[in-house]
């Protein structure tokens, strides 16, 4: 492998690991969407916004709250 395609394939590596992250962001940030709306009701755009952008580690803590949460602030405090 010469020293061009090594960096092209590192390259693509990269590229293909953040597009699965993001994708993946986006998946569990729609179910939490489905989740709240189930429990609170339709979410304001704020609140849409602010989960869609959330990375994923903030979702992955915002998701075992739909079990306790009472209020959408308690969920996304």
């Amino acid at each position: 492998m010469t020293t061009a395609e090594a960096i092209e394939a590192r390259g693509y590596a990269r590229g293909y690991a953040r597009g699965f992250a993001r994708s993946e962001a986006r998946g569990r940030a729609e179910i939490l969407v489905m989740q709240m709306t189930v429990l609170f009701g339709p979410l304001s755009e704020a609140v849409l916004g602010r989960i869609r952008s959330a990375d994923i580690d903030q979702l992955c803590a915002w998701t075992p709250r739909v079990f306790t949460a009472t209020s959408i602030e308690e969920m996304l405090a």
